[in-house]
């Protein structure tokens, strides 16, 4: 085991230098909070071995909190094919960064983690290379991904504007493609209705601790999340924009905006 030291730099700059430090064929990434189970790796391997031509293998998780129990999570869909185009429709199928066994050598050609990409890292290095490469999938749970509370909130904004940002990348590759065009425009649906569904989750949330006199519960200050994302046409975006803020005990919806553009076929809500 070697350890090796840098300042913060964000998730993919950390990423990329364990990426340069690395020997090995095969490379697993394990972020701080999740654990591999006993035979991950060897899971991995053995799939890589019956694939030799697919650039990552990749297979399930379980959820846990902090403290390790096991928590009740959605089924985790399989993929079999065109992962691609399940990527492109919105979200990653890949719960959990430790699941995947990658091939070394790929990363020669996508040229490792977008450091202006952190909070999606992940997500735009798997469109990226299943845009170019074949991957498989299998599943056999092979780690366990921990939550904590809020912890896929503490920067909703951020991850919001990351993920869009990664999609949004992959217009020039998908726009004289029907099939590619048609997923991609359905992830941007996609995107916005987790959008508003989260901010009406939140407000609810909120709304429940501020209200309940026996379990009154104080949220900590955070700063406004902005959520948007874009729906293409002729090569420029439209804007949803939600501006949300919690401040303690209470949530405000800041401002709501919609400005789409009109393109036959796009479904607005």
């Amino acid at each position: 085991m070697q350890y090796v030291y840098q300042e913060n730099a964000g998730l993919s700059s950390a990423l990329n230098t364990g990426l340069r430090q690395s020997r090995g064929k095969f490379l697993v990434f394990l972020d701080a909070d999740d654990r591999l189970l006993p035979d991950a790796v060897e899971t991995g391997v053995s799939r890589m071995h019956e694939h030799p031509e697919c650039a990552f293998v990749s297979g399930h998780c379980r959820v846990i909190d902090s403290e390790g129990a096991i928590l009740p999570s959605p089924r985790q869909h399989h993929v079999e094919r065109e992962h691609y185009l399940k990527l492109l429709r919105g979200g990653s199928y890949i719960w959990c960064p430790a699941t995947v066994l990658y091939q070394r050598h790929v990363f020669d050609f996508v040229h490792g983690f977008d450091v202006a990409l952190s909070p999606v890292a992940d997500y735009d290095l798997y469109l990226r290379i299943t845009r170019d490469f074949p991957v498989h999938s299998h599943n056999h749970i092979i780690a366990e991904h921990r939550q904590h509370p809020f912890n896929m909130s503490r920067d909703v904004s951020a991850m919001e504007r990351a993920a869009l940002a990664a999609h949004g990348a992959q217009w020039d590759f998908v726009k004289a493609n029907n099939r590619y065009r048609e997923a991609y425009d359905a992830g941007g649906d996609d995107f916005g209705k987790m959008i508003i569904l989260f901010n009406k989750w939140l407000a609810e949330f909120a709304r429940s601790c501020a209200s309940s006199s026996r379990s009154r519960q104080y949220l900590p200050s955070r700063p406004a999340g902005t959520a948007s994302f874009s729906a293409w046409t002729a090569g420029k975006p439209g804007i949803f924009l939600i501006r949300s803020k919690i401040v303690r005990g209470n949530y405000s919806r800041r401002e709501r905006k919609a400005r789409w553009p009109h393109r036959p076929g796009l479904k607005r809500e």
